[in-house]
């Protein structure tokens, strides 16, 4: 199945946010019935939400519509961040 749609997103220190934010995406997409990815290009947080993202991943595994779910930790700017999601 090749892969529809990308969500691309940067994240810092959104621990309140990010699970609520990606569990949104997450039911549209299977509302969809589409296949996409998800890749988030993480800042080294240190809020805790990179935990989050681990652990969403690991839920996502066997979702058939998430064809991939990427976090690359890397430390950059918000539009290099931008910029190496939409190069992968």
């Amino acid at each position: 199945m090749d892969v529809e749609y990308s969500f691309l997103s940067t994240v810092y220190n959104n621990s309140r946010i990010i699970k609520v934010t990606l569990e949104s995406i997450v039911n549209a997409i299977n509302k969809a019935e589409v296949a996409s990815e998800i890749i988030i290009i993480d800042n080294y947080l240190t809020d805790g939400t990179f935990e989050i993202l681990k652990t969403l991943q690991k839920e996502l595994r066997n979702n058939r519509y998430i064809i991939r779910f990427m976090i690359i930790r890397k430390k950059c700017s918000r539009g290099l961040g931008r910029q190496l999601a939409l190069q992968l």
